[in-house]
């Protein structure tokens, strides 16, 4: 192992401060003496690990327990809660009955609706109060660290990768004994290095990449959101227990590789999701998910199409405190942590960006802060902050295709210091200022952009085309129209001939995904309508390339956008209308989550301008609603109705740019 010399909640606001400053011992690290102070009582329990280490040849081990138990003092877990109890109890029982069922068969949807059922009565029958945060200096033993010390430096003295980390990034990226989501217990590393054996002789044959790859690919987990309420779980449930979300998903494989002596860390978007990478040995990041190519192309932009304003990497490693000496009430709690670090710039596209402060602050201040709109919580929240020089401040590492909003902060409140803007993909600045004489009516479809499998189902819309025939067999198929351009919500084609057909289809051939290939000619829609030369909806019977095998064709023909029609392979469906009719109009629209605009349902549009102002309610009557906005703000649509995934957005030449 090469050593060189190389250039992490806060426990109590008060104890990361004494971490960082006076030392009392000379034998130990200031650090390391701080988090003996501590650990009161358990303190003779760590000093054991020193004692342990005393040997002069095990210098570098002695070196790692300074490591782990410098950087302790922010660490904690919270124990399960009744409800949570409760449900792993349910969840036990469910599988020891289901051990006949396949692994697909697990994720069905009856499967899954008597986890949802039992989770909402559990929810309603206990309190989901969070139970006293419990601090690993006050119960991590000695053996429980001595354990995870000596089998770390074994799986790393013989991996092939140990001679091209330094031994910092060993101990950020292989030593630690837990991961943000899991908790402090008993040995884990020889249970997981032995179900995962097999992947040592892996990574020396086939190198880091293909070997984390297969690793990845058999921690396999089947999502459930109710695992969210799950921050931090014994690693020992997340392998027992098949349902989670990316936090068990995670931490999972962080576990399994690092157990292998594999380096690894956990990523996590601003207000987004969580994943692993893996640093590879010239220092970027391999990252991935399951059934997918290990690469280091632009995770987030390539596959998940989510832009994040910031990307953070967990760090054991208690990291400095930019806002020393700031009283905590004048710094929002996101840089209150310590443990974590920016890495925006390496993760996706990012720029620094410079912004006039226009509004002035109301009590003195030497920072500014940019807020993005988080889509869950409904509220502005901190994203980065920078330190104001002449007015102005350099935010680093913004993320592109984002609204941002310049505050200040000051007991625990924000409040605005200059006008919206957006960073868009050409790294230019678009300014957001509402502006009341330049008023122009807009038509606007969703409250939200398209996710992850909406992108999939309209990329498969693309070159797809509707035909017209006289003939059943449509053996003289006449084009009526061809779906050019992505759609983003329920789209129409205008039909030019003036020929009238018994016979419309819908044909898919051909059809290319670009994020993921396995969807290649496959038809996933929730809408077909045919329009007749006077505007009319037209009626008629279902008809398909292959009826008695493709499931429920009508499903695309019904008017209710909840119902789709979705087939594995090249296809076709249509109509049977009963006698030839003249086509005027087509529309459309891909299998989605119900976030376009649905008519009878009753809306609200605000926009901003220093706070949010409505425009008025409306009840929608098409699949559009029609408003007269201010010139360039930033707009927020709100379906009272029904939902809840609600994102910020501005327009731009009639279309919604989301933010």
């Amino acid at each position: 192992m090469k050593l060189k010399k190389k250039s992490g909640i806060i426990h109590v606001l008060g104890v990361l401060s004494l971490l960082l400053g006076f030392g009392s011992c000379d034998n130990v690290p200031k650090d390391v003496q701080m988090t003996l102070d501590l650990a009161g009582e358990n303190s003779s329990e760590l000093k054991k690990v020193f004692d342990h280490y005393q040997n002069p040849k095990d210098s570098l081990k002695l070196k790692a327990a300074h490591f782990l138990i410098g950087n302790m003092a922010n660490k904690y877990f919270r124990p399960y809660n009744s409800a949570q109890k409760e449900y792993l109890a349910f969840l036990d029982s469910l599988l020891e009955k289901s051990k006949h069922l396949s692994h697909p068969e697990l994720n069905t949807e009856t499967v899954l609706g008597s986890i949802d059922a039992r989770w909402s009565k559990i929810r309603q029958e206990y309190s989901t109060y969070a139970e006293a945060p419990v601090f690993d200096v006050n119960v991590v033993t000695s053996k429980m660290l001595i354990d995870n010390i000596d089998r770390s430096f074994k799986t790393w003295e013989r991996s092939p990768l140990a001679d091209q980390f330094t031994f910092e990034e060993f101990c950020e990226y292989v030593l630690p004994y837990r991961n943000v989501h899991d908790v402090p217990g008993n040995p884990w590393r020889e249970e997981m290095s032995q179900a995962f054996g097999w992947a040592v002789d892996s990574l020396e044959r086939k190198g880091l990449s293909d070997t984390a790859k297969m690793v990845n690919d058999s921690l396999y987990i089947y999502f459930h959101d109710s695992f969210f309420n799950f921050d931090e779980m014994p690693l020992k449930d997340m392998f027992r227990i098949r349902y989670g979300t990316c936090r068990q998903h995670s931490s999972k494989k962080i576990a399994a590789f690092r157990s292998l002596g594999i380096p690894i860390v956990q990523l996590k978007g601003l207000h987004g999701t969580s994943w692993a990478a893996v640093p590879d040995t010239d220092k970027g990041f391999l990252e991935w998910e399951s059934g997918h190519v290990l690469d280091k192309g632009e995770y987030v932009d390539d596959f998940r199409k989510e832009r994040y304003s910031k990307i953070f990497m967990a760090t054991y490693k208690i990291q400095p405190d930019p806002f020393e000496g700031v009283n905590r009430y004048d710094i929002p709690p996101l840089f209150q942590r310590r443990d974590q670090k920016d890495v925006t710039q390496i993760h996706t596209d990012a720029m620094d960006v410079e912004v006039e402060l226009t509004m002035p602050p109301r009590r003195k201040t030497d920072f500014a802060y940019l807020y993005v709109f988080n889509d869950e919580t409904k509220r502005w929240e901190a994203a980065h902050w920078g330190k104001i020089k002449g007015g102005k401040v350099v935010f680093d590492q913004m993320g592109l295709e984002r609204i941002y909003l310049p505050t200040y902060y000051s007991r625990g409140t924000y409040y605005p210091a200059g006008n919206p803007f957006y960073l868009d993909k050409d790294r230019k600045v678009i300014v957001l200022k509402s502006d009341v004489n330049a008023k122009k009516k807009e038509r606007i479809y969703r409250k939200i952009g398209l996710n992850l499998m909406e992108h999939v189902f309209s990329d498969l819309m693309v070159h797809t085309v509707f035909e017209g025939s006289n003939d059943r067999s449509f053996t003289n198929a006449t084009e009526l129209f061809t779906i050019k351009a992505k759609p983003s919500h329920a789209d129409e084609g205008q039909v030019e001939t003036q020929k009238e057909f018994r016979f419309v289809r819908y044909r898919a051939e051909n059809n290319k995904n670009f994020r993921m290939e396995f969807y290649d000619n496959s038809m996933y829609v929730a809408e077909v309508a045919f329009y007749n030369g006077n505007g009319e909806k037209l009626k008629g019977s279902p008809i398909g390339s292959s009826p008695e095998s493709m499931g429920d064709i009508g499903n695309a023909f019904d008017g209710d956008i909840r119902t789709n029609f979705n087939h594995e392979g090249s296809c076709w469906i249509g109509l049977d209308l009963g006698s030839p009719q003249r086509i005027s109009k087509i529309k459309h629209l891909f299998r989605n989550s119900f976030n376009t605009i649905e008519p009878g349902d009753e809306y609200e549009l605000l926009y901003w301008e220093n706070e949010w102002k409505s425009l008025g309610r409306q009840k929608a009557r098409s699949d559009y609603l029609e408003y007269t906005v201010p010139g360039n703000p930033v707009l927020w649509l709100r379906n009272l109705t029904k939902g809840k995934e609600e994102m910020i957005f501005f327009m731009k030449d009639g279309k919604q740019i989301w933010g």
